[in-house]
């Protein structure tokens, strides 16, 4: 996402919170929709819920139309924002529907400042870069099972039974994987 992006998304945040302009929300939503229901689908406790996932999309941006005015450009960009909410709404849905006790997400008990600087920005860019060039040169069924397993937080004997192989197939194979991926990002120097 670029300057630009970014500063139409404060615009029509802007135009919402002083306005309630519909069309500007709809923007929003268009935006920021899609990503909010994939981050829910990938959540501990949501995985595979895709009612559950529609729920957390509807609430959060139910709670941006409201909260608008509140955004405080300073203090988070408009991403970090939208998405702490919908993970505040994806916890407090899971606690309605005493799923909570599930799975504990690492977004549930890392504290990060919600603006990175730059240069932690431009280090996760580089980072996440890395990873994804090196999950392209591995295997593809070792880079598939890295996949389920840290993108949508699959347990290896859900691996197994999802594509009818042995436990220790899946478990060879992040293995395999980890140890090659190592390799690359050590060469990398991270």
């Amino acid at each position: 996402m670029d300057v630009t992006d970014t500063q139409e998304a404060v615009n029509w945040l802007s135009a919402v919170a002083e306005n309630q302009d519909r069309e500007a929300f709809r923007q929003l939503f268009q935006r920021y929709a899609g990503r909010i229901k994939a981050f829910a689908l990938k959540s501990p406790g949501v995985a595979g819920s895709g009612s559950l996932a529609e729920d957390i999309v509807q609430e959060t941006m139910l709670k941006v139309w409201k909260k608008a005015s509140l955004y405080d450009q300073s203090k988070a960009n408009v991403d970090a924002w939208v998405f702490t909410i919908a993970r505040n709404v994806r916890i407090d849905l899971q606690r309605r529907n005493k799923h909570h006790d599930a799975c504990v997400d690492s977004d549930d008990i890392w504290h990060e400042s919600p603006t990175p600087g730059p240069l932690v920005q431009f280090n996760q860019r580089q980072v996440a870069d890395n990873i994804r060039e090196g999950l392209e040169s591995i295997n593809p069924e070792q880079a598939l099972v890295l996949k389920k397993m840290y993108l949508e937080g699959k347990s290896q004997r859900e691996i197994a039974e999802e594509f009818d192989i042995p436990l220790g197939t899946v478990k060879s194979r992040t293995r395999l994987a980890l140890a090659r991926m190592k390799l690359l990002l050590q060469e990398k120097d991270l």
